[in-house]
């Protein structure tokens, strides 16, 4: 992983293993590095998530453009942040989440959640974002999707744009819940 330092990169990877330290806090493997550069020593964390007993974890948010309501609502801004924002930033910050991607019909969601580092590995077909779609058909669709491109998954959790209150702890707990418990699936109310 490379780290930036200044104007300085360095690939941690490269390292020496007399220069790293593995400690492990909950699920987290935390690798703590300690770089000697121009005579000052820096210590470094870079984090590696942990999987829950093995399982893949897809998380999903569907974000249509077309909204009877409030067209684009996911980009209306609220508290001076796309509803969106909420979203993405907490899902990225999960623990647990293997991957995290948003399905869209909309080219100008899907630009503005690439330009915030989200995959968005296609623009869902019209017949799914139309406003008698189930919400249903169109997680399979992505849930097809991304099994095709790398894999099976074990757990899908669908993380809506419209619950801006949400938080990554949220997310992992719903997760610990539902493997805990081996239930079939756990929702959110708030």
């Amino acid at each position: 992983h490379p780290i930036q330092l200044t104007s300085i990169y360095l690939n941690l990877s490269s390292l020496k293993d007399s220069t790293k330290r593995q400690i492990s806090i909950f699920n987290r493997v935390y690798w703590i590095y300690y770089l000697e550069i121009y005579g000052v020593r820096i210590k470094c964390d870079t984090e590696k998530w942990m999987s829950i007993e093995n399982k893949r974890v897809l998380a999903i948010t569907l974000a249509r453009g077309g909204s009877k309501g409030v067209k684009k609502k996911n980009l209306k801004k609220i508290a001076g942040k796309p509803l969106i924002d909420y979203t993405l930033n907490e899902a990225k910050k999960s623990i647990f989440v293997d991957r995290y991607i948003v399905s869209t019909d909309d080219q100008e969601i899907k630009d503005y959640c690439l330009s915030k580092k989200v995959d968005v590995p296609f623009l869902r077909p019209d017949y799914l974002a139309s406003d008698t779609a189930s919400s249903t058909d169109a997680l399979q669709h992505a849930v097809d999707f991304c099994e095709k491109d790398d894999g099976k998954y074990d757990i899908i959790v669908e993380l809506m744009c419209t619950n801006p209150f949400k938080t990554s702890s949220d997310i992992d707990n719903c997760i610990q819940m539902l493997v805990k418990n081996k239930a079939d699936s756990v929702i959110g109310v708030s």
